[in-house]
């Protein structure tokens, strides 16, 4: 969200650098990593919280989780340095 507002007022060109398609792209692409990481994120919790009979689904669960939302955080903060200059 701030990555967002900083585009909308941060002028290149004269013109927001929010405008610009290659931001835009960036940023929704960030969306998706976000809402990709918090779906196998929540799962997991719900494993783990309620201790399934079978002992993988909560290990699998979590290993899940930690791969996408290991990767997500890379991506959305290496593309937020770029937006923030």
């Amino acid at each position: 969200d701030l990555s967002v507002d900083y585009a909308k007022n941060r002028l290149q060109f004269g013109r927001p650098i929010g405008s610009f398609q290659a931001v835009k792209h960036r940023l929704a692409d960030d969306l998706v990593a976000i809402e990709h990481a918090r779906s196998t994120a929540y799962p997991a919790v719900w494993a783990l919280a309620h201790r399934l009979d079978v002992p993988d689904d909560p290990a699998l669960a979590v290993s899940i989780a930690q791969a996408t939302c290991s990767a997500a955080s890379v991506r959305v903060a290496t593309d937020t340095i770029q937006v923030h200059g």
